[in-house]
């Protein structure tokens, strides 16, 4: 399962960043807080597909590092 935003109501763009050394980081800006909480069970679906394929960080963060908030600049 790979992720489509054309498929996500409200998702503005996507974005994964190759950070070197095994890394990737996945960025998507969504319209507002609403479409994400709407969109937020198919994004654990997705997730919840590809975490096998992931190394643990730490045992503290487990396999992600979930993060949200604004955009203060573009």
């Amino acid at each position: 399962m790979k992720f489509d935003a054309s498929e996500h109501p409200g998702c503005g763009s996507h974005q994964v960043i190759d950070a070197g050394s095994g890394r990737f980081q996945s960025n998507v800006v969504w319209e507002n807080e609403d479409v994400i909480v709407a969109a937020r069970p198919d994004l654990i679906k997705l997730l919840d597909t590809i975490r096998p394929t992931l190394a643990e960080i730490l045992p503290a963060l487990g396999f992600t590092d979930l993060i949200s908030g604004t955009i203060v600049k573009k």
